[in-house]
């Protein structure tokens, strides 16, 4: 098992920022086994999803901007134009995360996400298995899988090609880990997009 060598950047990233050992840092990253091989995703997505005037807008903003933050109160839209963000980068052969609170990982959420991006989406928590986990892992690598909608952990998968990444309710306190390193997600997420 390795870790390449985006991982071992933002865990010594972490470990002066959040001062913890190396080790400590990159025990919050999956390692993984080199040998499957990356397949090039030839599938576009269409989600059918009509924005409205509003949606447009955040949606043109966030596409113009390489760090931007959504205002919105629950229920009016997000996840429409999350989905839409996501499709693009997908289409684009890219891989993004969209990390949520665990709480917003229902299952209407998952099946939300599948019925426009089908087997290429999986969803990653603490709950489940480890034998899903690796699956899932094998999925990231080989291309199989190209988003992943999970927790904060997901933040932490060795994506090949990561071209967008969503933080749902970014003030929320399930980012922030409570064990060392005591980082908070979000701030990463900024990090890993800037580099």
């Amino acid at each position: 098992l390795v870790y390449d060598s985006k991982m071992l950047s933002v865990a010594s990233f972490i470990s002066q920022y959040y001062v913890c050992s190396l080790g400590e840092a990159l025990s919050i990253y999956t390692p993984f086994n080199k040998e499957v091989e990356y397949k090039e995703c030839d599938e576009k997505f269409d989600s059918k999803i009509e924005l409205s005037l509003s949606q447009e807008k955040a949606y043109e903003f966030c596409n113009s901007n390489p760090q931007s933050l959504l205002f919105a109160n629950t229920g009016s839209g997000k996840t429409e134009i999350y989905i839409k963000s996501i499709e693009d980068a997908l289409n684009d052969n890219k891989q993004a995360v969209l990390l949520m609170p665990e709480i917003s990982l229902t299952p209407q959420m998952q099946k939300r996400l599948e019925k426009v991006f089908s087997k290429k989406v999986a969803i990653w928590h603490s709950k489940i298995t480890k034998k899903k986990k690796q699956g899932i892992i094998e999925g990231l690598l080989s291309g199989e899988i190209k988003l992943i909608a999970g927790a904060r952990s997901a933040l932490f998968l060795p994506y090949i090609d990561l071209g967008l990444i969503v933080v749902d309710e970014e003030h929320d306190e399930s980012y922030k880990a409570d064990s060392k390193p005591r980082y908070n997600a979000k701030d990463i997420a900024l990090y890993i997009s800037k580099k």
